[in-house]
């Protein structure tokens, strides 16, 4: 008997880097998986706008946070500026006029010149608030949705976990170029994003889009919800103010 042709040993890591799993079937990753490159970066921002379905289905469940946060950065930072860039020129508009009147009054002058330095200044440290408060909102609105979606059971069929979740808040971004769009950019970026956050919470959670809109809807509610009862304690209080004050000036 011919002794037996023992089997192949198995294929070890790939050369110059650690072992990485294969990918989840029929999810290939994103173009900014694939290249760390501009060209890469505008290849996924054309996908997520143009076709999103298509985009989100090719979402890798699982990676890393890196890949994802640099991307969602970039646009992060795209937003903040161009919030500012329409601040400035409203400053510039509000202001022409006043320095006109300036020049013909020095005080006056003097004054307008301080307000825009004053304006400036804030608009600086709303541009770093604006980028860092996103940055830390990615992960917020990560773990909000995360948990709503427990909540209503589409995790059932998932197995991406909280990195999932990330890396649809993540690639959402894209929606920050609404900025660019003076006044009805920030409404238009509100309904675009929720449209993203359901396509994309479904897609790689493998759940209904009816439960991922309500994973993205309850907080939304929530916050309305808590908006109108602010409301409605500030009026009474003013109201309460008022009467006491009408009831001492009767006495």
């Amino acid at each position: 008997m011919e002794p037996m042709t023992p089997a192949p040993p198995p294929p070890g890591p790939p050369a110059g880097g650690g072992y990485q799993p294969p990918a989840a079937p029929g999810r290939p990753g994103l173009p900014w998986d694939r290249g760390k490159d501009f060209n890469s970066l505008l290849e996924t921002c054309k996908l997520i706008i143009t076709a999103p379905g298509r985009a989100y289905a090719a979402v890798k469940e699982k990676g890393d946070y890196g890949s994802p946060l640099i991307f969602a950065l970039v646009f992060i930072v795209v937003g903040a500026v161009a919030q500012v860039v329409w601040q400035l020129i409203g400053l510039g508009g509000s202001t022409a006029w006043m320095s006109r009147l300036g020049s013909m009054n020095p005080e006056m002058g003097e004054m307008m010149g301080e307000m825009a330095a004053v304006s400036a200044g804030s608009a600086i440290g709303g541009l770093i608030g604006g980028i860092v408060g996103g940055v830390i909102g990615l992960f917020i609105i990560s773990a909000i949705f995360h948990l709503c979606l427990q909540l209503v059971g589409g995790l059932k069929d998932s197995s991406a976990g909280f990195e999932g979740s990330f890396r649809v808040v993540s690639y959402t971004q894209v929606v920050q170029l609404a900025a660019l769009v003076p006044f009805v950019g920030p409404l238009l970026g509100l309904v675009w994003g929720i449209i993203l956050y359901v396509i994309g919470l479904a897609s790689v959670h493998r759940t209904t889009q009816g439960k991922a809109v309500a994973a993205v809807l309850i907080p939304i509610a929530v916050c309305c919800i808590c908006i109108i009862l602010a409301v409605f304690v500030f009026a009474a209080s003013i109201a309460a103010m008022i009467g006491g004050a009408a009831a001492g000036a009767g006495n």
